[in-house]
């Protein structure tokens, strides 16, 4: 109850931000959104505003569709066509790269490791269907098919790498 209480009143004193608008700020400090070039171009996207809103719909899987409903002057077509332009695995990585150093090079973080050890764990995520690479029967997750995504975390709790594993037999052990 009191745990509760303390909760509630840092809740109420916290201050309302959008999640764009944080990730604005953050990257004012690292700049991790100019890896997302154009795939031709190299170009920066224009709205960096819908940029991360595509990114967003990436990181909580809501998809592009659902993104576009929910927010206001925001289309499909426009995410789309950041999506396909403008993120793509090396630009993450790059990204990803970018907020992990500046994570590193911030004081606060030696408090949680020196940023030389790391451990790594798997997430699965069922799939609807079946393809060829996803594998027949994992001794963990079944006869299920599914993905597991393998994330490297550093002692800084910094993911520095993420790699999509199938879940056969031969992946899983």
């Amino acid at each position: 109850d009191t745990a509760q209480a303390l909760i509630d009143q840092t809740a109420m004193v916290l201050p309302h931000v959008k999640i764009t608008e944080l990730l604005l700020e953050v990257d004012e400090w690292t700049g991790f959104t100019r890896h997302f070039t154009h795939l031709k171009s190299g170009d920066l996207a224009k709205d960096k505003n819908l940029l991360l809103t595509t990114i967003l719909a990436d990181a909580i899987n809501l998809g592009l569709t659902k993104m576009a409903e929910s927010c206001p002057g925001t289309t499909y077509a426009k995410l789309a066509w950041l999506q396909a332009w403008h993120t793509r695995d090396e630009t993450y990585s790059t990204a990803l790269a970018e907020l992990v150093n500046a994570q590193f090079r911030h004081p606060f973080a030696g408090h949680w490791g020196d940023g030389t050890t790391s451990s790594s764990d798997g997430q699965n995520f069922r799939t609807a269907s079946k393809a060829k690479s996803t594998g027949h029967i994992n001794p963990k997750y079944g006869s299920s098919p599914g993905r597991t995504f393998y994330t490297h975390i550093s002692d800084q709790y910094a993911p520095f790498h993420t790699k999509v594993v199938n879940v056969g037999l031969r992946d899983s052990t």
